[in-house]
């Protein structure tokens, strides 16, 4: 066997081999710079699309906050300041105390029912019924007066929260 010791031409080979690896890594760096920039642009149209949706949605709940909640919000507390919660029913409360129109239509019946049924509840509580003259009552807490028995004593609850609202 005969060894070649000629060297000539292993200079052409080591380029040759220097520029397929250069050309590789160029290939590689060119590939994951376009995929980059494929992806930022998708981040970018997903950001524009993401706060397009969400001044949407800003914009309809403010439309929602002004058009629904907030005229609810002030029947609600128009009804609660003056006592409509005490009527037994909606066709009841007085038109000329200045009640919205939209408040009788709104309630309904039932609704008026119930909350005069808990408020008659509430107020039984808050306000339980004096001892009989026989004797019979409550034992429990007969003779025993209690700071706000005497605070509030014969007061209804619209006139209880007043006071308790001007002492606080």
């Amino acid at each position: 066997m005969k060894k070649y010791l000629n060297k000539k031409g292993s200079a052409l080979i080591l380029v040759l081999s220097s520029l397929i690896i250069l050309l590789a890594l160029g290939t590689v760096v060119t590939m994951l710079s376009a995929a980059n920039f494929s992806m930022s642009r998708k981040y970018s149209d997903w950001s524009k699309e993401y706060y397009r949706l969400d001044y949407a949605a800003q914009k309809r709940l403010s439309e929602l906050d002004k058009n629904v909640l907030i005229s609810s919000e002030n029947m609600a507390r128009y009804y609660l300041q003056n006592g409509c919660y005490q009527y037994d029913n909606a066709g009841s409360i007085p038109a000329a105390s200045g009640i919205p129109p939209n408040i009788s239509s709104a309630i309904g019946q039932n609704l008026q029912t119930i909350i005069h049924d808990e408020w008659i509840r509430i107020d039984a509580i808050l306000n339980p019924p004096p001892p009989r003259e026989d004797g019979s009552g409550d034992s429990e807490t007969e003779g025993e007066e209690t700071e706000t028995d005497a605070l509030f004593e014969g007061l209804t609850l619209v006139e209880r929260q007043a006071k308790y609202d001007h002492e606080m």
